[in-house]
């Protein structure tokens, strides 16, 4: 009962949603500062039109949600309903996350990418608030994605690659920017999900204090 009422309280705040419309803005922050950064990089038009494509997913999911928590508020559903919904609702989101995460991946270096770590993300509330088995079904997807993606470009079927960062080819620990990035990118990762994992604590317990 802990997890599904977090699991609703979180819907109603449109949780979910608004870190999304975070991400995709850093991501558009992070393009613009690399274009001033590193002239010479040029990176796919389709990476900023999987961003574009994340944002508009993020507006279907604002007004999935908004209509959810509307019915929740009116009394037009009970409980148990609600939160088979909000788990159907979660569910979708982190499966169309992953990919999209994937698709980020694939035209910023695949497997090279340090943005993999994102992965961790989902990984980390999925226990919390999905059922067991959604949440394992959940990595089993992650993992599908990433190995595909990793074979795909070896074996050829993905073409061409796109580097994450250009420059001669070198062992990356002795480029700074690869150094760089790979840190950047780690302590948004760690501390992204202490952030999931803290806010969902805190969920619980007050959830918690409110049955007590």
């Amino acid at each position: 009962p802990y997890r599904a009422g977090a699991l609703v309280s979180l819907l109603q705040l449109h949780w979910f949603v608004r870190l999304r419309w975070v991400g995709v803005g850093l991501g558009f922050a992070a393009l613009g500062i690399e274009r001033f950064t590193f002239p010479d990089l040029r990176r796919p038009v389709a990476l900023p039109l999987v961003l574009l494509g994340l944002a508009a997913i993020n507006i279907l999911w604002m007004g999935v949600s908004h209509f959810m928590v509307r019915r929740f508020h009116t009394a037009e559903q009970d409980e148990a309903e609600t939160i088979d919904d909000a788990l159907t609702f979660a569910n979708a989101q982190v499966g169309v996350d992953l990919l999209m995460l994937t698709l980020i991946l694939r035209y910023t270096g695949g497997i090279e990418s340090p943005m993999a770590i994102f992965y961790l993300f989902h990984m980390a509330i999925g226990p919390l608030l999905l059922q067991s088995w959604q949440a394992l079904l959940q990595g089993v997807w992650a993992v599908v994605l990433y190995a595909g993606l990793a074979m795909g470009e070896w074996v050829g079927w993905r073409t061409p690659h796109y580097p994450f960062l250009s420059g001669p080819v070198i062992p990356t620990y002795q480029q700074w920017p690869h150094v760089a990035v790979h840190i950047v990118v780690l302590v948004l990762g760690v501390f992204g999900m202490l952030h999931f994992t803290l806010k969902v604590v805190v969920r619980l317990d007050e959830r918690e204090r409110q049955l007590r």
